[in-house]
């Protein structure tokens, strides 16, 4: 399985390899759940209410009424998942997200906090930011996850042969 994070939703993957078929050995791939779920960068955000509910979580927050999205939701969630599809190797995919917050730092970097205290805060936020989607990388390999970070080069190969995939299809 591979969770799929995007920069604007997360999804689980299913991937079974079929050793027979009529063209040979193939995979067959299907989306883990009939609905996707919010990008990362909500739930490291920390002040984002789920857009679509808390039915993408098994056990939901004790105070729904209040709950926003935490990091440890979506660690619960790929526990969920990789537990509902009983999936001993999953993949999450860390790229867009970890490098989102990777290049406001670096952006930030760029300029002069001591000569403007707005850049100051600025960069302090990307960098709390960071940090979190570290630490979230940290729990998610702590818990048996795989994550994966692609270069931007090599991610934007992948999605233009998905894209081209498609279209013949």
């Amino acid at each position: 399985m591979a969770i799929d994070c995007g920069s604007g939703e997360s999804k689980p993957m299913l991937f079974q390899y079929l050793p027979d078929g009529p063209n040979g050995p193939h995979v067959v791939a299907s989306q883990g759940t009939k609905e996707t779920v919010a990008a990362v960068t909500d739930f490291l955000a920390e002040s984002v209410k789920p857009d679509k509910g808390w039915g993408f979580l098994q056990q939901q927050p004790e105070d729904i009424k209040n709950a926003v999205l935490l990091p440890r939701h979506f660690l619960q969630f790929c526990c969920e998942q990789r537990e509902i599809h009983n999936s001993d190797y999953v993949i999450v995919g860390v790229s867009a997200w970890f490098r989102y917050d990777f290049m406001r730092v670096a952006k930030e970097e760029d300029d002069d906090p001591a000569a403007d205290p707005e850049v100051a805060a600025r960069r302090a936020a990307a960098i709390v930011q960071h940090n979190k989607a570290k630490a979230l990388i940290a729990a998610l390999e702590a818990n048996g996850f795989i994550c994966k970070a692609l270069h931007e080069r090599t991610e934007c190969f992948f999605e233009a042969s998905s894209v081209a995939y498609a279209h013949e299809a």
